[in-house]
C-alpha cells in the first residue's frame, strides 16, 4: 500500500462534488487499479505543484521532464495483469494543455528520487495538445517514441510493456492558470495472431476483408485474404472484451465471426478458422442471424453491432448493391395484437434501414418490409435462443 506522508489538504488532494479528487503531490498520488480497462474522471482542476514541488524547475532542455511542475496531478497506478499499458488523458476545458511522465515506483523512497532526479522516467509527453487532434494525450501501440518533446508534436507516446504486480507513478501538468480537470482511461492490451480461409458456400477461396472490431463496432485491425483466400492478423486487443471478425467481398454476401478473449494467458494464437461467404444472387434472401433485438422492441441487442457494421461495409463495398430489409418477430411469446406485431417487425427494419441512412447509404438502394411471425424460423420455440433467434432481419437482394 502506498503511504501518504502529509495530511490532505486543498494544494496535496482535492475532493468535492465538482469532480473526482486528485493530489498535487507525490507522496500522496491517489492509487488506482489497473487491469483490462479503467476510466477515472472527470476530476477537479489541480491547483499548484501541492507541498512540495518534486519537478523542479530547470533551465537545460529535456525530454523527459517538465520545465517544471505547474498544475499537477499524481496518480499511482498499481498494474493487475501483463501486457502492454495504453491511456488516454483528455482535458475538460480544450484550451488547456497536459503534458505527463510516467516514473517506475520501487518504494517509499521513489518520490523523494524523483526530487533528487536519481529515477528517470519510463515515457512522457511533452508536446502541445491540438483541439484539431481531439486535445487529448497519453499512450498507443501505433506511436514509436517512448517521449515527445515541447512544442507541436505527436501527442501519443509509445505504449508500455507492464507485469503483474508492478507500479508506477503518472504526474500530469497542465500549463494553464485557471484551468479545469481531466479524465483519464486506461486499457493494458495483449498480443494475439488471427489466421484463417475464406471460401464461398460452392467451395471456392475467396479474396476478402477482414476487418477486427471492438464491441462498438470500432476498427481495431483490417488485413485482406489473398488468392487463396488465406488471411493473417497480428494486433492487440484488450482481453475480456467482445470482439468480433467482419468479411466482405465484391461477389459474396456477408458474414461475422465473435472472437472469445476470456481467459487470454499470454501469447494467444486463434488459427484454422474457416469462414464461409455466400455468393450475391439477385433475388436471393440472406440470414443476418447476428442482429437480433429485445423482446417486443426494435432496439438491438448490443452484440448485434460488429453485424450492422459488417452489412455497411458491404453496401460501401459494393456501389451497385441494392437491398430490402425483411423485419421478423417472435409471434408466440410477443402477446401483442396481430397489427402491433406487424408494426414491430416493420419498425425492426427500419432500426436498420436508418442505421444504413446514417453512414450515408443512398435511400434509393434500401427499401423495408415487415413479415410480422409469418416466417419465424422456430415456429415453437423451446428456450430463449430459439426466440431470440426469431427476432431478426434479414436482407433480399434486389440488385447488384
Amino acid at each position: 500500500m502506498f503511504l501518504s506522508f502529509y495530511p490532505l489538504a486543498n494544494s496535496v488532494a482535492q475532493a468535492n462534488a465538482e469532480g473526482s479528487p486528485g493530489s498535487c503531490d507525490c507522496a500522496t498520488a491517489l492509487p488506482l487499479v489497473v487491469r483490462e480497462i479503467l476510466s477515472y474522471g472527470p476530476t477537479q482542476a489541480p491547483e499548484g505543484f501541492g507541498l512540495l514541488q518534486e519537478i523542479r524547475a530547470r533551465s537545460k532542455y529535456s525530454k523527459t521532464a517538465f520545465e517544471q511542475e505547474h498544475h499537477s496531478a499524481w496518480y499511482l497506478l498499481h498494474i493487475q495483469q501483463d501486457g502492454d499499458l495504453t491511456m488516454d488523458i483528455t482535458a475538460i476545458d480544450s484550451n488547456n494543455d497536459y503534458d505527463f511522465l510516467i516514473f517506475p515506483y520501487t518504494d517509499t523512497a521513489s518520490c523523494r528520487n524523483i526530487r533528487e532526479e536519481k529515477l528517470k522516467a519510463v515515457r512522457g509527453n511533452l508536446s502541445r495538445n491540438l483541439k484539431s487532434q481531439g486535445n487529448a494525450t497519453g499512450l498507443s501501440v501505433e506511436s514509436k517514441f517512448d517521449f515527445h518533446e515541447e512544442g507541436p508534436g505527436e501527442q501519443y507516446s509509445k505504449s508500455l510493456p507492464v507485469k503483474k504486480g508492478e507500479q508506477y507513478l503518472l504526474v500530469l501538468d497542465n500549463v494553464h492558470d485557471k484551468g479545469l480537470g481531466h479524465r483519464l482511461s486506461f486499457s493494458i492490451v495483449q498480443d494475439i495472431r488471427i489466421e484463417g480461409v475464406v471460401s464461398n458456400d460452392v467451395g471456392r477461396t475467396v479474396k476478402a476483408e477482414v476487418v477486427l472490431l471492438d464491441g462498438k463496432g470500432t476498427t481495431v485491425s483490417k488485413t485482406n485474404s489473398n488468392a487463396a483466400g488465406v488471411y493473417s492478423l497480428d494486433t492487440k486487443i484488450i482481453p475480456n472484451m467482445q470482439y468480433s471478425l467482419s468479411f466482405t467481398s465484391d461477389s459474396s454476401f456477408v458474414a461475422s465471426e465473435s472472437i472469445n478473449t476470456m481467459f487470454m494467458k499470454g501469447k494467444n494464437d486463434y488459427r484454422q478458422l474457416r469462414t464461409v461467404l455466400p455468393e450475391l444472387k439477385k433475388g436471393k434472401k440472406y440470414p443476418m442471424g447476428q442482429i437480433l433485438f429485445e423482446g417486443n422492441s426494435a432496439k438491438i441487442v448490443p452484440q448485434s453491432i460488429s453485424s450492422l457494421v459488417s452489412l455497411y461495409h458491404l453496401m460501401r463495398r459494393n456501389k451497385k448493391l441494392v437491398i430490402q430489409i425483411e423485419g421478423h418477430i417472435n409471434g408466440v411469446s410477443s402477446g401483442l395484437p396481430p397489427h402491433l406485431e406487424q408494426q414491430l417487425s416493420e419498425e425492426r427494419a427500419e432500426t436498420v434501414y436508418k442505421y444504413l441512412l446514417r453512414k450515408g447509404i443512398e435511400a434509393s438502394r434500401l427499401s423495408t418490409i415487415g413479415r410480422s411471425k409469418s416466417q419465424m424460423l422456430y415456429p415453437n420455440p423451446k428456450n430463449f435462443n430459439e426466440q431470440s433467434a426469431n427476432r431478426r432481419v434479414e436482407i433480399k437482394v434486389l440488385d447488384f
